[in-house]
């Protein structure tokens, strides 16, 4: 068991290695002409973070028309479900809208 933690904490830290690496060769300094360096780094330079209530605003979710006339629905279950499974549980009657 050891070992087998061990060869796999070494697979990952190669994998880790490798990338970091590879990731040096895309942006050599010696291969970017300098005009290429001063776009990017200007480009680098703009990005700001966003905040991460923006990521899931309600505002941007789809609703399909017919859902705001509908009398039943379908509701998802998001969990493992053994093979041949419905991934939907219903039909549900609508008790209230937003």
């Amino acid at each position: 068991m050891a070992s087998e933690f061990h060869r796999l904490n070494w697979s990952t830290d190669s994998v880790f290695a490798f990338l970091v690496s590879f990731s040096g060769t895309l942006f050599h300094p010696a291969a970017c002409s300098p005009k290429q360096t001063l776009y990017r780094s200007s480009y680098a330079r703009t990005l700001r973070p966003v905040s991460a209530s923006l990521h899931s605003s309600d505002e941007n979710s789809f609703v399909h028309p017919n859902l705001q006339s509908a009398s039943h629905v379908f509701i998802r279950r998001d969990t493992i479900r053994r093979p041949l499974e419905q991934p939907y549980q219903g039909p549900y009657k609508v008790l209230r809208r937003k």
